[in-house]
């Protein structure tokens, strides 16, 4: 049995995996080594002397060809159980999750005998316990923060609201981690009728594949309810802080 986790940080030290979920052109990009029949995301073990970033360039290039990319950290997993042969049953190791885009390709030298590019994750995982939950967790945080910025948010709205303008900033939009507990939290300048709970639904689209993160800024323009996700129910749904313009209301 192997269990995935999810943290916000861990010590520097106990990361020694880099996973990278790569994209270009808005297709996802995944490897297969020469002796197997299966795919993977690209990644692999954090050398002496690296930092976790240059693990994941370095994985990312060597296992890819990529040559021009941009790369940025997701967050933290862990995966314990028996994922390994030399591994117990109560080991747990650490890695950290990143989302690249990559611009430009070189040929391979190296073990890879396959790049696959793809509208649809993949069927057939070399580690089927382990990255399709990875695959889950960065289209979530990417989904997520699709909303940030000042847009007219009126597809995320409940139908028939009226209200003098539906344009909102969205300072920020993020999935997090609290053990297993998976929060959505979002920072704007206000707020429109069911809007979270719309966006809450759309994000849990994204992750079960009915849409990608990269249809939300098109869903955002087009202004049509129907194209985003459900408004989840209300259940968890709470405020956590207000700030003022007038600065004397925001004292604690």
């Amino acid at each position: 049995m192997v269990e995935v986790n999810f943290y916000d940080h861990v010590e520097d030290e106990r990361l020694k995996f880099a996973v990278i979920l790569a994209k270009t052109e808005g297709k996802w990009v995944f490897c297969r080594h020469r002796e197997r029949d299966t795919y993977e995301m690209p990644g692999g073990h954090r050398e002496a002397g690296e930092d976790i970033l240059t693990t994941a360039r370095r994985e990312l290039r060597e296992e890819t060809g990529a040559v021009e990319f941009t790369i940025k950290p997701i967050c933290v997993y862990s995966v314990k159980g028996t994922a390994r042969e030399q591994e117990g049953p109560d080991s747990e190791t650490f890695g950290m999750l990143f989302a690249a885009d990559i611009t430009s390709f070189a040929a391979l030298h190296s073990e890879i005998e396959e790049i696959l590019m793809t509208d649809r994750p993949v069927d057939h995982w070399t580690y089927p316990q382990i990255q399709p939950k990875l695959l889950d967790e960065a289209v979530m945080d990417q989904a997520a923060r699709a909303f940030e910025g000042t847009h007219d948010f009126r597809a995320v709205r409940s139908v028939g609201t009226e209200t003098r303008t539906t344009v909102r900033t969205i300072h920020y939009c993020r999935v997090a981690r609290s053990g297993q507990l998976l929060e959505l939290k979002v920072c704007a300048n206000g707020f429109l009728y069911n809007m979270v709970r719309a966006i809450t639904g759309t994000v849990l689209y994204a992750a079960e594949g009915k849409l990608t993160p990269e249809d939300i800024p098109l869903i955002l323009e087009s202004g049509n309810r129907t194209l985003a996700g459900p408004t989840v129910p209300p259940g968890g749904l709470y405020l956590t802080k207000l700030w003022y313009e007038d600065e004397r209301l925001n004292d604690e």
